[in-house]
This record gives structure tokens, C-alpha cells and sequence, in this order.
């Protein structure tokens, strides 16, 4: 539970406890040694001029069609982030289509999911695309903002060489549309107590109380928690050490530097030193609110409603000095 259990430094020591930086390009460590991770770059949407089925000459000869697949993507990209940015259930509603459909394999007609897509960003400008997404690519043959979801929707099928008979799974309109893959999400969940409020609880004459929880989301190779900041180090090399448990928490489509981008922008505002309470307002709280935007899942009751289990019991002042030790603030 507590968002800096046991240690709660202000600064970041050594090298292996990073914080997420001020930018959502980059991760900053205050170390000398600190590592910075860029947003990952991006092929241009079409061949340098006169090159015409070469990328750039370190990545050798691509195929024209690599072009065609990089810009395929790069659109259905924007259309992606646009998209969730205005509705952050988007892509778990995409997913809910997929899920939904009746045949045995889950697969949906193409014209299906891309009227799904033109239902939400049909009237999207791409002058003001421009200026908000870096990666914003303007395809000519496709008006944006479009005169209809239909409209929209036969556009991209033309400009962009989509088969209209094609039918696909979900993952497979992932990968081959937007270039995605999925990642495991996994709670770490940690008792603070090292077992002991489990067994003084009934001493206590309170119910039982299985733990003191702290938690941490573990995602693209790394372990993300709240201790002042949001940091993240190698999973299981935190000073919690090996969890309690772990909770499998789903997957994400999501992409790390779309993940750091809402740490940055979302969550570094709300979720600072001064905000921290030991029972109404910690990690746990912070752990939800990653999991919620990276799966669409909420962690466990009993994790995010612990305070208000203990608050509830007669003896809530006697364990309220030991979470405050346990939590180091």
C-alpha cells in the first residue's frame, strides 16, 4: 500500500532507481550514469527521393511494399492516439468489436472495423493533427475532417490499397495495421509488514487483515511505482525485493512511449510528494490509474480499499503508526 514503503528518498540514489523525467521523452536519473530512453523513431512515409524501394542505407533494400505498410500504419497510428485522447476506452471498445463477433475465429470485416474507427475521428482536422502529433502524416487522397463516417471511411479504404474483402482478427489487425504488438501486465504486490499485521490483527480485535500492501506495475521490462515521483527499476531489483505475489493483470497495445507520455502529462500533476496520504491517497491508488489507462482493469478491491477496511475497524490508531513507519514519510 503504501507508495514509499520503507523508503521514501526525494532523490533518486545510485544507478538502478530512475524517475520518469520532466519530458515524456525521456526517462532521468539524477546519477552521472543516468540513462535517457528517446521516443522511438520513426520511418518516414515514403522512400528518400530517388531511392525509391530503399529506406535509409544502414537498413538496407525494403520492398516498396515496406513503404506501403509504414505508411498504413503510421495513419491508423494517429487515427489510434487521436482517437483515445478524446476517448480513453477507445481502444478496449476496438477490442470489445472484436470480442463480440460470432465467428469461431473472432474475425471482423475489414469495412467493420474501420467504420468503428471513422465513427470517432471522421471530423478530426489535420492542420490541428499537426500541430499536437509529431508524428501526424497527411495523406491527400483522404480529406480530413471528412464529409461523413462513410466518406471517411471509403477514402482510406482507396488511398491506402485496403482489400474490402479482407477479414481479420484483432491481433492481426494490431500487427498488421498499426505495426502492435501486446505486452503482459503484472501487479507486484508486496506486504510491508513482512507478515506481522496478518498476525497481530486478531490480537487486535479487528478482522483478519491479510497484509499492508504495496504495489508496483511491471510492463515492458521494467517495474513502475509511486515513491514521491514515479519511478521504475528492473523488476525485482526494487528495496521490496521479491513480491508477496503477482497478479496477472491483462495486456496492453499500448506502446512505452505512449506510456510515459501519460505518466508525464497525466499522472506526475496528480501523484507528487505533497499529495501522498499512507491510507487515502498512495501507490496502490497510483497502480490503478496505470493499469485502468494500460488495460482497462482495476487492481483488486483489497489492495485499492485497504485503508477504508482498516479505517473501518475500532483499532484504526493502532495501526496507523505502524503503516506511517512502515511507509517511511
Amino acid at each position: 500500500m503504501p507508495g514509499a514503503a520503507r523508503m521514501a528518498p526525494t532523490t533518486v540514489k545510485g544507478d538502478s532507481c530512475l524517475a520518469i523525467g520532466p519530458t515524456p521523452d525521456e526517462f532521468v536519473c539524477d546519477s552521472p550514469a543516468s540513462h535517457m530512453v528517446r521516443e522511438s523513431t520513426v520511418w518516414s512515409e515514403a522512400p528518400p527521393e530517388g531511392t525509391s524501394e530503399q529506406c535509409p542505407v544502414e537498413c538496407g533494400t525494403m520492398p516498396l511494399g515496406f513503404w506501403r505498410t509504414m505508411r498504413l500504419n503510421k495513419f491508423f497510428n494517429m487515427l489510434l492516439m487521436a482517437a483515445t485522447s478524446r476517448e480513453p476506452d477507445f481502444l478496449f471498445r476496438l477490442q470489445g468489436l472484436f470480442d463480440a463477433s460470432t465467428d469461431i475465429d473472432g474475425c471482423l470485416d475489414i469495412a467493420v472495423v474501420l467504420g468503428f474507427f471513422s465513427n470517432s475521428t471522421w471530423m478530426l482536422d489535420i492542420a490541428d493533427l499537426a500541430v499536437s502529433d509529431r508524428k501526424a502524416i497527411h495523406v491527400p487522397q483522404i480529406r480530413m475532417p471528412a464529409t461523413s463516417p462513410a466518406s471517411f471511411t471509403a477514402e482510406i479504404m482507396s488511398a491506402l490499397d485496403v482489400d474490402v474483402e479482407l477479414t481479420l482478427t484483432f491481433p492481426d489487425f494490431m500487427l498488421e495495421f498499426l505495426g502492435r504488438s501486446k505486452h503482459d501486465v503484472v501487479l507486484h504486490c508486496y506486504d510491508v509488514s513482512d507478515g506481522l499485521v496478518s498476525n497481530i490483527s486478531p490480537w487486535a480485535a479487528c478482522q483478519s487483515i491479510e497484509g499492508i500492501w504495496h504495489t508496483s506495475v511491471v510492463v515492458f521490462g521494467k517495474e513502475f511505482y509511486w515513491s514521491s515521483v514515479v519511478r521504475f527499476e528492473k523488476p525485482r531489483e526494487t528495496v521490496w525485493g521479491d513480491p508477496t505475489k503477482e497478479i496477472a493483470m491483462g495486456s496492453t497495445w499500448f506502446r512505452e512511449d505512449e506510456f510515459v507520455r501519460f505518466i508525464v502529462k497525466e499522472l506526475h500533476p496528480v501523484f507528487t510528494k505533497e499529495a501522498y496520504d499512507v491510507l487515502s491517497f498512495n501507490c496502490n491508488h497510483c497502480c490503478d490509474r496505470l493499469c485502468m489507462w494500460l488495460t482497462g482493469n482495476h487492481v483488486p478491491d483489497k489492495f485499492l480499499h485497504q485503508a477504508q477496511n482498516i479505517m473501518e475497524e475500532e483499532s484504526i490508531e493502532f495501526f496507523r503508526p505502524m503503516i506511517q513507519r512502515l511507509s517511511g514519510v
